[in-house]
């Protein structure tokens, strides 16, 4: 019982569509019709910098995209708000910069999350506090110091803050449990730095780096979504579709009520 002392909260899993909605209203719509089925609490949609749309094409998880191809229209964002409001579903919006208020509209989203390749840009993160909601900080490409650094920056902003762990520095071609290993030091480490102001982002195909999170008291995780494995995606090669997301939140409920019934 002592390994698993840390789970105190049920998983909360929030999902993100990213740009893997491919430009396409007609698969978008689909995406959030299995959002409602699947009785997700957030999503988010993703904007990245202004400079990535310029590109003819870009290198991503699943293969050569179309950069333009992968801008949400107003159109879209309009649609995601509505719908998923309509279902109770709190939207968020994954950002680099604020090139994403040219689509948003009247729209007010519930909760922010900055990615990794802006995570320490100070000045971005005090212009979207001006939204008075949640920010979630990715740490993909930050070090243990640069972390507990930035830490000490934010705090000073008195915003709603929390980090995101999600390790896009680790050799790949390693030994996956050696992965794991890594990953659950950092976290370790970064939880008793930053107060267990921390959550996990999946970047992984397998599940194991989300149990070893929820077991050392994480229970907040971000996962990217898609709706047909047939296509191919920005985010191919750590989504998940339906079947395989209701498996992770079964098994990721399972140890909860195991633990409890114990």
């Amino acid at each position: 019982m002592k390994s698993f002392k840390n789970i105190i909260y049920k998983p909360d899993i929030i999902l993100e569509i990213g740009v893997n909605h491919l430009g396409s209203t007609i698969y978008l719509k689909k995406i959030i019709d299995d959002i409602k089925i699947l009785k997700i609490k957030r999503v988010t949609i993703q904007f990245r910098d202004k400079n990535f749309y310029i590109n003819d094409k870009v290198n991503l998880d699943g293969g050569t995209f179309d950069p333009k191809k992968l801008l949400y229209t107003k159109n879209q964002v309009d649609y995601t708000f509505r719908v998923l409001k309509e279902h109770n579903i709190k939207v968020g919006i994954a950002l680099c910069d604020t090139s994403f208020k040219d689509y948003l509209g009247k729209n007010i989203p519930d909760f922010f999350k900055i990615l990794s390749y802006s995570y320490d840009d100070i000045d971005l993160i005090k212009q979207i506090s001006k939204y008075k909601k949640k920010i979630y900080i990715s740490l993909g490409l930050a070090s243990i110091k640069s972390a507990i650094k930035l830490n000490k920056q934010i705090k000073k902003l008195n915003i709603n803050y929390t980090f995101v762990y999600t390790n896009l520095k680790i050799n790949r071609d390693i030994p996956f449990n050696k992965i794991i290993d890594l990953e659950n030091n950092e976290i370790k480490i970064l939880k008793r730095k930053l107060m267990n102001n921390i959550v996990y982002g999946q970047h992984h195909r397998n599940n194991m780096p989300i149990y070893q999170g929820y077991i050392n008291g994480i229970n907040e995780f971000f996962v990217y979504y898609i709706s047909d494995r047939k296509k191919k995606h920005p985010d191919q090669n750590h989504s998940y579709d339906k079947n395989s997301f209701k498996y992770l939140l079964d098994e990721l409920n399972n140890i909860y009520k195991d633990i409890k019934i114990k």
